[in-house]
């Protein structure tokens, strides 16, 4: 069995197109680790009836994002503003303590941006970067 440790060193598999999922496209970012919200490592790219996946990214000015994908509806503490994303509507959540998040929907998938490091029209722009 892998230790946390041993994970951390291991390069996830590429990451293949998983139905409508979203992603940043390659060279987007230097850097990906793929979490399953099932708790499962994520080193093998999931099946499309995947429920919900985590998606860490570390992009080429050092800074990191978290785009969380569920099929369950996603939310965030604190008081939202509304937003146009991706051309739908959609929610920043700024919670004092916690990463700014960028909350959105396009069926049958709900979106969650998150970064601690970005602005709210960073998180939009990058959101607006998916494939």
């Amino acid at each position: 069995m892998l230790g946390p440790s041993v994970i951390a060193q291991v390069t996830p598999a590429p990451a293949r197109p998983v139905g409508p999922s979203l992603e940043l496209p390659q060279g987007a970012f230097t850097a990906v680790t793929r979490l399953n919200l099932s708790g499962i490592t994520g080193l093998v790219p999931a099946s499309a009836a995947e429920a919900g996946v985590q998606l860490r990214y570390r992009l080429s000015d050092g800074r990191s994002l978290l785009l969380t994908r569920s099929r369950d509806a996603l939310a965030a503490p604190g008081l939202p503003t509304p937003v146009q994303v991706r051309g739908r509507s959609g929610h920043l959540v700024a919670t004092p303590g916690q990463p700014l998040s960028l909350i959105w929907n396009e069926a049958p998938f709900h979106y969650a941006l998150a970064s601690s490091a970005h602005s709210g029209s960073e998180l939009v722009a990058i959101a607006e970067r998916l494939r």
